[in-house]
C-alpha cells in the first residue's frame, strides 16, 4: 500500500484500499521502521529503543557500576538521576520528566527488573579492606600533622544500629 501510495498518491491509496488517507500519511513516515518489522509480527508498536538513548545507555552505565559495588537500588534512585542527566543533557523539563511509566518501560528494554530483599544481612562492598586502610593512613597522617597524642585518639566499638531500614525491594538484572 505504501509503494502503490508513493506512486498515484495518498488520496488514490486510500480510494483503492478503503483506508483514511491520514492513516496513509502516517504509514508513509513510518516506511522504514514498518519495512525493518519482522513479517510474522502481528503488530507494529513503534522502535523498542526510547526517545533519549544516550541518556538511558548513560543511567544504565551509571546503574551497572554501582551496583557491581554493592549498592541496591531503588525507583527513586533511578528517577533522580535520570532528571540530573537530563540538565547534562540539555534537555527541558517539559519534555521529559522521568516518571514511573517511563522507568517501568527503560527497565523493561534494558532488562532489568524489580527483586525481593530476601534477607536483612547485606555484603560488605569490594573495596571495603581499601577503605579500612586507607581510613587508618588517614588517622595516621592526621595525627603526624596535628600532633594528636595517643590518648586524644578513641575507637567505638559498638554495634551499628541503622536508623532507616533498608527497603525491601531493590532493582537488578533479569536472570541474576
Amino acid at each position: 500500500m505504501i509503494s502503490f501510495a508513493e506512486q498515484f498518491g495518498n488520496r488514490a491509496a486510500e480510494r483503492e484500499f478503503g483506508i483514511l488517507e491520514s492513516s496513509v500519511r502516517y504509514w508513509r513516515k513510518q516506511k522504514e521502521a514498518l519495512r525493518n518489522t519482522k513479517s510474522d509480527s502481528r503488530a507494529f508498536r513503534g522502535p523498542k529503543a526510547g526517545k533519549y538513548p544516550a541518556l538511558e545507555d548513560e543511567l544504565l552505565i551509571y546503574f551497572e557500576e554501582l551496583r557491581n559495588d554493592g549498592i541496591t537500588f531503588t525507583h527513586d534512585m533511578l528517577q533522580l538521576r535520570a532528571r540530573e542527566l537530563v540538565k547534562s543533557h540539555n534537555i527541558s523539563d517539559n519534555e521529559f520528566k522521568a516518571s514511573r511509566g517511563w522507568l517501568r518501560r527503560f527497565m523493561k528494554r534494558k532488562g532489568l527488573s524489580l527483586r525481593r530483599r530476601t534477607t536483612l544481612c547485606q555484603m560488605l562492598p569490594r573495596n571495603f579492606t581499601d577503605n579500612v586502610i586507607n581510613f587508618h593512613r588517614h588517622v595516621i597522617r592526621m595525627r603526624e600533622e596535628h600532633s594528636y597524642l595517643l590518648s586524644q585518639i578513641g575507637n567505638a566499638d559498638q554495634t551499628p544500629a541503622f536508623i532507616d531500614m533498608p527497603r525491601n525491594t531493590s532493582i537488578e538484572k533479569q536472570g541474576v
